[in-house]
Parts: structure tokens; sequence; C-alpha cells
């Protein structure tokens, strides 16, 4: 069983095979990450000691009534609430061509009541490289806020890498907005990806219904993720939708052909799936790092030569044959969507200036990148930039997947993915708000210790590094 006063996160190393970050207790990883233990005194204790038990209980009993009954299907939201694409300045006419077909099958569903429902950001209108969003919202007269549909869509999809529209660009939008993002090597995969929503969403092809649940436990990084993450939100998943077909693998039998075999769906083509494994980790720069970086690591036995293409699931492994059309997934690992260039993880003191380097270059993952952009092939892909952390699940020994049931909840709904992930929005403000509470009470004079700050700092950043690739409007069910 693993160890709780532990803390890991899901990346592996390619070229040693071990983890990328040893098991490490909270002190330890608050020195590393913050610098030398300096403070004392926890703000989380306090705040426990101010808050009235029956206060806590009332708030834990409307959490549970809101977890229960998400609201229903809105056959009309994207006339209610808008939807809007965002090119970047210098993007390839090509490109905007390509995605045509779902652009106007997004108009005319937004337009029903409004022609303002609907928005293109391309030209001079568009992202400049590198912009962040309050230039871009102030550039277009858009306070920033909740969505307003006449005047800045709540869906919204950027099309461009993050070299142009910065991976930030896309989180802080996320707080208030459903945001994704598109972005392939070659215009066919844009039209490739473009026919599969217009196809399945027009009735053109059959929706999938089954679902998948898969998780490797190998490791106390694994062992978490797949007994605190994936085995509670199978079984959650499973009372909801008793009447679906339902593939739980976990332990063992969480291998590389298994995962291939769920893509095939021979019998029981995928709506959902949910994978949580370790991530393969690269320098920056080494050979490999954009074809592999985020690859789920899947041992066939033997966890020695983790680093290996054979006990890795890359983008060169789905199958031929994948049945992955309207296929929505969430994949829990490390660069499991993207890699940034910097890190935002890694040990520094609070006033350091220089970051570690992760890439050269920041870039989605070719694995999500494949499953979008093939013929035929899926809708959403749900992962993490940066390290995935047990913190988005688990803290203290105790297991808290408010945020994940919601998504689950809302997915198996027939909700859009873009509203079935606000939970991890709205998680990301409420943790950037209790960070600068602290940071506050810091600079006048409080003292609050190295692990609060540092669990505090990377639970806030986990939450933030959550990202949809593909049209967030899209639903799995």
């Amino acid at each position: 069983m693993p160890d709780f006063g532990k803390i890991c996160a899901n990346g592996i190393d390619a070229g040693t095979g071990k983890p990328v970050l040893a098991p490490m207790d909270p002190e330890e990883f608050a020195n590393g990450l913050i610098g030398d233990p300096k403070q004392t005194t926890s703000l989380l204790a306090a705040a426990r000691e101010e808050a009235p038990a029956e206060q806590l209980a009332a708030f834990r009993r409307v959490a549970r009534k809101a977890i229960r009954q998400p609201k229903p299907v809105d056959p009309h939201e994207l006339a209610k609430f808008g939807w809007a694409v965002i090119f970047t300045q210098d993007g390839d006419p090509a490109v905007r061509e390509a995605l045509t077909p779902l652009l106007e099958h997004r108009r005319k569903l937004a337009t029903e009541v409004d022609a303002r429902n609907y928005r293109e950001f391309s030209g001079d209108d568009g992202c400049a490289t590198g912009e962040c969003v309050q230039d871009f919202l102030e550039r277009h007269g858009v306070e920033p806020g909740p969505a307003d549909s006449s005047e800045f869509p709540y869906y919204l999809l950027l099309v461009g890498g993050p070299e142009h529209i910065p991976f930030t660009f896309q989180e802080q939008l996320n707080v208030t907005h459903a945001v994704g993002r598109l972005d392939f090597d070659t215009t066919e995969e844009f039209a490739n990806y473009a026919a599969s929503v217009v196809a399945i969403e027009t009735g053109a092809a059959q929706r999938p219904e089954a679902m998948g649940f898969f998780g490797t436990d190998h490791d106390p990084a694994t062992q978490l993720s797949s007994g605190h993450l994936v085995k509670p939100l199978s079984g959650i998943a499973g009372k909801l939708a008793d009447q679906r077909a339902h593939h739980e693998i976990i332990g063992p039998e969480a291998t590389k052909a298994h995962l291939g075999d769920l893509l095939r769906g021979e019998d029981d083509p995928l709506a959902f799936l949910f994978t949580a494994s370790h991530g393969l980790c690269f320098q920056s720069g080494e050979t490999d790092q954009v074809l592999r970086q985020g690859a789920l690591v899947t041992p066939d036995g033997s966890t020695q030569k983790l680093g290996l293409p054979s006990q890795s699931f890359a983008a060169a492994d789905v199958p031929s044959n994948a049945r992955i059309h309207g296929l929505v997934a969430f994949t829990f690992a490390c660069f499991g969507a993207a890699t940034p260039e910097f890190d935002d993880f890694a040990a520094a003191s609070l006033g350091a200036t220089k970051r570690g380097r992760v890439a050269p270059t920041p870039f989605v993952a070719a694995l999500p990148k494949r499953l979008l952009g093939q013929k035929n092939g899926a809708l959403a892909i749900v992962g993490h930039v940066d390290r995935s952390w047990p913190f988005s699940f688990q803290w203290e020994g105790q297991d808290h997947l408010g945020v994940y049931e919601r998504m689950i909840r809302r997915v198996l709904a027939g909700h859009t993915i873009g509203y079935s992930m606000n939970p991890f929005g709205w998680r990301y403000a409420a943790l950037s708000s209790h960070l600068s509470v602290i940071l506050q009470a810091m600079r006048f004079g409080k003292t609050v210790s190295n692990v609060e700050i540092a669990t505090t700092f990377t639970r806030n950043n986990d939450a933030r590094d959550v990202l949809i690739l593909g049209d967030p409007a899209v639903r799995a069910y």
C-alpha cells in the first residue's frame, strides 16, 4: 500500500525508467520547492479552528447535493451561451478553410436567437503571438469576468500552438469560460477533426456508448491514482450508467496491449475513457521528446525499464483499426496533454528569477494529437500541462474527489466537456485566492509553514494545468 505521508508525481524518466521525482516527505517536498524552512505556523490549521463544525457540515451537505444533481442538458445551449473561435493573427488561411464544416455547424447552432452569439477572431482581431488574456480582452473592449454571449461567448476554441497562444492564455480563460484548443501539424488533421465532430453531432455517424476506466498500479504514485482516483470514479460511473457497457482495467491487467484493445472497441466502442498512469518524461531537447513525452507508461510485468517504448503507449501505438470516433478521454499523467517551456514546479526560492527549462519550446503532446487528428477520431482529450500530482484528488491522507466526481456526473449526463470541466476552473480560482491571502499574510508578518505554502502552490498549479484539447462544446453522450 502507498504511504499517504509521502508526496509523489505521476511521471517516469524515459532515460532511467525511474520516477522523475522520488516519493518525498511533506517537509522535504516543501523545502525543495520553497527553500529552507523559516516559517512554522499553518494557516490551514488556523482556518479550521475558526470555522465552526456545524458550518463545515452544512457546506459538505450542499456540496454533495450539487454533485448528485447536475443540471439537465439544454439542447439550445450554444444559442444561449455562444461559441467563438480564436485564431492567431498570422494563422494559415488553409487551417480556417479546413475547419469550415465545424465553424458553419457551430454558427448555425449559436445564432438561433442572436447572431452575436457566434464570433470569429482572426487576422488583426486574432491572438497576437504571446499575447496575454488581459491585453486580448482589452483590445476587444471586453471586461474580464463572467461570459456575456453577445460580447464574448462562453465556449471558446483556440486554434494554434502554445508558441503563439500561450497555455496561460487558455488557463486564465478557463476560470470563467469553457475553453479548448486545436493544434495539429497538417491541415488534413484539422479537416479530419472538423469532419469527425460534425458527423457525430448531425447523426451521420453513430455515437458510441461504452465507458472505460484504466489505471496502472505498480508503485506509490500509481497505487494512489488507481486505488483512490480511477477505482472510485469507475464505481460512481457504474452506478450512474448501469445500462452502458463498462470496462474497468486496474492493476497488473492495465497493460499496453489491453489499452490498445480498449481503443479498438471491437465490441463496445468507447464514448468516454479515463486513464491514470505515469507519463513519460524526457530532458529538454532530448531525442523523441516531442514524439513521446506524455506517453502513458504501461508496464507489461517488469518495472525495471519503464522508459522503453514497449512499456509505454505513445502516438505511434494507436491501433490503425481504432474505433474512437466520438471518444472523449481524460488522461491523468504527467505531460499527458502538453509540455510547457519552463517548469512550474522546480525547486527554487520564492524570489528566484530563473526557472528550469522543460523543453526548447512548448508543445501539445503527440498522443492526443493523433487521437484527435485522424479520420473518424476522438472529439476531446483532457489532460495535464506539466506534471500531475495527487493533490488534485487527495491530501492529508483523505480522498477529495469533488471536481472529478462533478466532471464524471456531467459527462455521463450528456453535458459538454467544457461545462463538465468547469469545477477545475473553480478550484483554480479558489486556490489562487487562498494563495494570495497566504502571501499577503506573509507580507505583513504572518508566519506560515513551508508545507502550507508548497502544497497550496502545487494544488493551485495542478488545478490550473488541466486543459481540454478539442472543441469544448462536444459531448461524450
